[in-house]
């Protein structure tokens, strides 16, 4: 192994380390795991009284929407601090004494977190569909493995959000303002505010009344693809469109184009960000 690699698998390994430490990440799983079981108990007891059919794909699709507003948190959270920690310390001008790169320190921040969501995610998942499966009795491993796969791009698209604000900015208070910032964009004012400003461009009209907020390609063309600019919205009409997929072989790729769209602008969250923190990070005198 080169010294390269060798000092950046150190970094990883300091930094996971760092990461499972803490009692908020572990606060943060313990709450996401009891919110999952508990969900999943509703949607037994739902399948039970005969209001939903297809148990394993809806089961997939059911256990993506419980997870959908708690993994950002986690995400973000581990995140946001990961290198701006460092630096308002001081131990990130040490450790840039040593023969260690800024690229390495922001790849390893990345990557440490990614290991811990990979870590997390799968045990989440796995003990939601325990509580499904004691209830009927079985769970299709394609569905699983789908779902697992699409949370944890889910969870990438957030951490890459996370690094590349706490790569580019230079301390605590603009990091956590800034993934405060980008969580109320997507969650809270992309409906009241974003969509209006693109149905302007669009239809000349800042209205989107008669617009449901659309997980499957079914409505107007500009508007479910600017819905998948939002990490919340693209994983939306992923995580509908994969059960899918698997459950009738004949669906046609060429209608759920925008949700292969979703699963781009996903991948692209998981690595622009970064890129564009370390291009900042790169560029800036330590003070």
């Amino acid at each position: 192994m080169s010294h390269s690699g060798s000092r950046l698998q150190s970094i990883i390994k300091k930094e996971f380390q760092n990461v499972v430490r803490s009692r908020l990440l572990w606060g943060l799983v313990g709450i996401l795991t009891i919110y999952g079981c508990v969900q999943s108990i509703e949607f037994n007891r739902q399948l039970a009284q005969g209001t939903m059919s297809g148990p394993n794909r809806l089961a997939t699709t059911a256990i993506a929407a419980n997870l959908r507003p708690i993994i950002p948190i986690v995400a973000l959270i581990i995140g946001y601090n990961a290198i701006t920690g460092e630096r308002e310390s001081g131990s990130l001008r040490v450790l840039l004494s040593l023969p260690t790169t800024r690229r390495e320190i922001v790849l390893g921040a990345y990557l440490s977190r990614v290991g811990v969501l990979a870590l997390t995610i799968p045990i989440v998942i796995l003990l939601s569909v325990a509580v499904i499966v004691y209830q009927i009795g079985s769970f299709a491993i394609g569905p699983l493995v789908v779902i697992v796969g699409l949370v944890l791009l889910y969870g990438l698209a957030w951490t890459g959000i996370a690094i590349g604000i706490s790569a580019g900015v230079s301390t605590r208070f603009r990091a956590v303002a800034g993934v405060f910032g980008i969580f109320a964009v997507f969650h809270m004012f992309w409906r009241t505010v974003i969509l209006p400003v693109f149905a302007l461009l669009f239809t000349g009209s800042t209205r989107t009344g008669g617009l449901e907020l659309i997980e499957i390609a079914n409505g107007p063309t500009w508007y479910v693809y600017i819905q998948r600019l939002n990490p919340v919205k693209a994983f939306d009409g992923a995580r509908v469109y994969f059960p899918s997929l698997m459950s009738n072989g004949s669906i046609s790729l060429e209608g759920h184009s925008p949700d292969v769209f979703g699963i781009c602008m996903l991948i692209g969250y998981a690595i622009l960000p970064v890129m564009i923190g370390y291009y900042r990070f790169n560029r800036v005198d330590l003070e």
